[in-house]
């Protein structure tokens, strides 16, 4: 593609729509992660009891093991 083209595409009004909600759901994306990823590290730092505890009286799996599961 000719510069002629690119410029048309990034002068056009949907592109930069695009772009700007493209970005937009990059940055929720990325604060979604870095929440999860400092509240788990918060959580063990804390209450780090909490992730031992059992998910039913009798069960042998404590709640730490049942977040782990869908990764």
């Amino acid at each position: 593609m000719s510069s002629v083209m690119y410029e048309r595409m990034r002068v056009n009004p949907k592109f930069q729509k695009l772009v700007s909600e493209r970005g937009r759901f990059a940055w929720t994306l990325s604060a979604i992660v870095l929440i999860l990823f400092y509240g788990f590290f918060m959580l063990v730092a804390f209450n780090p009891g909490l992730l031992a505890k059992k998910i039913a009286e009798g069960s042998m799996w404590p709640i730490g093991y049942t977040i782990e599961l869908p990764d």
